[in-house]
This record gives structure tokens, C-alpha cells and sequence, in this order.
């Protein structure tokens, strides 16, 4: 995936620091640095995997219908 190379990208276009959009998006700086060192995978890669591994689309991944909520 190339959502690290964006991220950084879009962020220094926008003429953002790591810190200024931490606080823009309630994510920690740490956590953005690494996605965009692909150190971390961004929630979008986990759950793209799983989605093709079960050979869903992934508009179902984020289904709130009822019948995918285990009522258990």
C-alpha cells in the first residue's frame, strides 16, 4: 500500500507538522510517523486484508446492519 507515501504527502502540502495534525485528528504523533515510515499499518491496510481474504467487498468491513452484529 502506498497510504504511507500519501499521508506524508498530503500532511507537508497542507503544510502540517506531525505534531499540528496529531492534534487536528486525536491520533498521536508517534502513531502517525510510523504509518507514514510504514512502520505501523494504517486501520484502511488491516482491514483491506482481511476483507480479501474472506472475498468481501469492503463497503461490507463497515456494514452496520444487524445481522452482522454478534448479539452473543
Amino acid at each position: 500500500m502506498i497510504i504511507k507515501y500519501h499521508l506524508a504527502k498530503v500532511r507537508k502540502t497542507k503544510q502540517l507538522s506531525l505534531i499540528r495534525l496529531s492534534e487536528k485528528s486525536n491520533i498521536s504523533k508517534s502513531c502517525i510517523n510510523e504509518i507514514e515510515r510504514g512502520k505501523k499499518k494504517s486501520l484502511f491496510e488491516m482491514i483491506c486484508k482481511p476483507a480479501a481474504a474472506l472475498d468481501v467487498p469492503l463497503s461490507e468491513m463497515y456494514s452496520c446492519e444487524e445481522e452482522f452484529v454478534d448479539k452473543g
